[in-house]
């Protein structure tokens, strides 16, 4: 992040220029050069290492930069999910449990950010009800009603989202 655009022009041609001597090129399509900060007063945001990075206020009023899982990360880490979740559905749902806290505490420790809890809590949403869909599913006789699968979580909860990481300074 450069302060004036010029500091900018000049670091990304020479950031071009260096590439080239390891036989690097750097992906034109995907890097650009971006007003953005408090004083730019753009609405703009963009998209890196899975977050959408934003210019917002803070519950203080002052400029933070936010980040959000982006919307293409979030799709695709939800069908994973899904793909893994339903290649399971056989298992025993605390063993299902066990593996899936693993992978769901993987994902929070990622993506838990300070301003990124609604995407955690929709990610943990989605998980919850396919792995239900998933077991409900499993013997055709729907016998795991919404009430028994909340029971069975008491005994063998999922891990809850949580942020750790609560500031970029």
């Amino acid at each position: 992040m450069f302060q004036y655009e010029n500091e900018a022009r000049k670091f990304y041609q020479l950031l071009i220029e260096r590439l080239k001597k390891f036989g690097l090129e750097i992906a034109e399509d995907k890097s650009r050069i971006l007003p953005f900060g408090r004083y730019k007063g753009t609405k703009e945001s963009f998209d890196f290492l899975g977050f959408t990075h934003y210019n917002a206020k803070s519950h203080w009023g002052k400029y933070c930069v936010l980040h959000r899982t982006s919307k293409k990360k979030l799709k695709i880490k939800r069908e994973e999910a899904k793909k893994w979740i339903w290649e399971h559905m056989h298992e025993s749902i605390a063993d299902t449990i066990e593996t899936l806290n693993i992978k769901l505490a993987g994902h929070y420790r990622y993506y838990g950010i300070y301003g990124n809890y609604i995407g955690l809590i929709k990610y943990f949403v989605y998980v919850r009800q396919e792995l239900w869909k998933s077991k409900r599913r499993r013997d055709q006789s729907y016998w795991l009603t919404w009430k028994k699968y909340r029971e069975i979580l008491k005994i063998h909860p999922l891990e809850t989202p949580k942020i750790y990481v609560t500031s970029a300074y």
